[in-house]
């Protein structure tokens, strides 16, 4: 399965779309070309930690927003 999924990635170098500091953790999301769309992945301290893949760049881009909002202030998940 690794082997078709890195089949069907971009070879190119991911883009980084933000980097922060958490607790002095480095948590950075990371996006990449896919076949089926772009694959958003967040890195805490460079281990893979969340993976989704999205049809639309707007998803994309909304999910890594929300991404950054989380870790920069916690509260936010438990506010629903």
């Amino acid at each position: 399965m690794a082997r078709l999924w890195r089949q069907r990635v971009s070879s190119a170098p991911p883009s980084v779309l933000w980097r922060t500091r958490a607790d002095g953790v480095l948590i950075e999301c990371l996006a990449r070309l896919y076949v089926g769309g772009i694959y958003v992945e967040i890195r805490v301290d460079g281990a893979p930690t969340i993976g989704r893949t999205f049809v639309a760049s707007d998803d994309a881009i909304c999910f890594s927003d929300h991404q950054l909002r989380l870790w920069r202030d916690p509260s936010i998940a438990s506010d629903r």
